[in-house]
């Protein structure tokens, strides 16, 4: 099923039978920017969003890939559409045309900015090995955040990989399902966070260059235009999270909007809140940005997603369903007050409930034994001597005011 954006960009170029994948990435790297930049639009600027972002990809990419786009056709009014995509186009600020020096731009789909992959460099300026430095017209970031910003990063750098994932990953895994008695998902979501870091990956890559491209290059040029290592930047408990809320939706046959998955999402966030960037309203803004992401950038369409089982009865814990059952057995009896004025009860309470065997259980008619554990109370035990006895009295009697009635009529 074709995403919003890839709608909106068929809309506007018909001509095209195949979109160009970059165009596919820049526009879905915008959405995704967008979120992050203007996260709350009116209601009716919200339905043009995905359109705005993908007409905004088509005109900044429109001279390089040669587009002929159509007249746009927004799903809101001209003039809602008009201020948003002038709005949008101005919040999201890369370049309209990319110059020569930088031969690719690298998107974060996770920070929302578009990264340089390198600095142009002159003739007469050999090149330097450092990090490039973005240009003026950059969006300059907030103090606060660089400083934020550089703990998580260098604790990355120096954490172990396995499998393509920090060591960390698995570890966060596990103790968020455990803390929600919910292990069956660990192994899906672990599954899912490979294939969405894949994906994520790819939308960074920078383009392959055409062969007269790599023909007219110098050496000179091309130790230029060597690209330099762009770091993505993952939060990853944030995107654990978002995936364990979207998996165990899934287990449970349950929409994701549902209070009980929202309630166990919170109970996640407590295990790992916890000296996370931003504190507990951050973590839960980037988990609504990852689940929004999800459903924009086709990760419920991924082989990890549609391998969930869905609507299982056995998706919570064994232990934890046994802890339950115990609890409502024991809360049973204490809910349940018997009548405490009747004959029957009277009997009971100054002893009269017959005789008690060795070990102390109390035997009836039928050879049952009264007691906890063996779902056989006294208030339902019709056959017992008291009963009985309440049901000869009764009788007596009726059968007496039946001989009266006879003998009087």
């Amino acid at each position: 099923m074709p995403t919003p954006v890839e709608l909106a960009l068929t809309t506007l170029l018909p001509t095209v039978s195949f979109l160009p994948p970059e165009l596919l990435a820049l526009a879905n790297s915008l959405l995704s920017q967008s979120r992050a930049k203007a996260a709350h639009l009116k209601p009716e600027e919200e339905i043009g969003r995905s359109y705005a972002c993908a007409h905004i990809a088509c005109q900044r990419l429109a001279k390089r890939l040669e587009l002929d786009a159509e007249k746009p056709k927004p799903p809101v009014k001209p003039s809602v559409y008009k201020k948003l995509y002038a709005f949008l186009d101005g919040v999201l600020g890369t370049p309209k045309t990319p110059t020569r020096g930088v031969e690719g731009r690298r998107w974060d789909a996770l920070n929302g900015e578009g990264t340089p992959s390198k600095t142009p460099i002159s003739k007469n300026t050999p090149p330097t090995k450092g990090a490039a430095t973005p240009t003026s017209g950059k969006r300059k970031r907030a103090v606060g955040e660089d400083e934020a910003e550089k703990t998580p990063r260098q604790s990355t750098n120096k954490e172990q990989y396995v499998d393509g994932l920090p060591t960390s990953v698995s570890t966060t895994a596990r103790k968020i399902c455990k803390s929600t008695s919910t292990s069956k998902a660990v192994p899906h979501i672990l599954v899912g966070v490979r294939a969405v870091k894949a994906e994520i990956e790819s939308r960074a890559a920078p383009e392959p260059e055409s062969g007269s491209k790599r023909r007219r290059k110098t050496p000179q040029s091309a130790k230029a235009a060597a690209p330099t290592e762009t770091k993505i930047e993952i939060k990853w408990p944030a995107l654990i999270l978002a995936l364990h809320t979207i998996t165990c939706a899934r287990m449970r046959g349950l929409p994701i909007s549902d209070s009980s998955v929202h309630a166990m999402k919170r109970e996640g966030m407590e295990g790992v809140v916890e000296g996370y960037v931003g504190g507990k309203r951050q973590l839960e803004g980037d988990i609504g940005f990852y689940i929004l992401e999800a459903e924009d950038s086709g990760w419920l369409e991924m082989e990890w997603y549609t391998n969930v089982p869905e609507s299982i009865e056995d998706w919570q814990d064994e232990a934890e369903l046994d802890e339950e059952e115990d609890g409502e057995e024991e809360e049973t009896p204490r809910k349940s007050k018997r009548p405490s004025k009747t004959p029957l009860r009277r009997k009971e309470k100054h002893g009269g409930k017959g005789a008690m065997d060795i070990d102390g259980g109390r035997f009836n008619a039928a050879g049952l034994q009264n007691g906890l554990g063996t779902m056989f109370q006294p208030a339902v035990d019709w056959l017992s001597e008291e009963r009985r006895e309440e049901y000869r009295v009764w009788k007596r009697g009726i059968l007496k005011g039946i001989e009266e009635i006879e003998a009087g009529g």
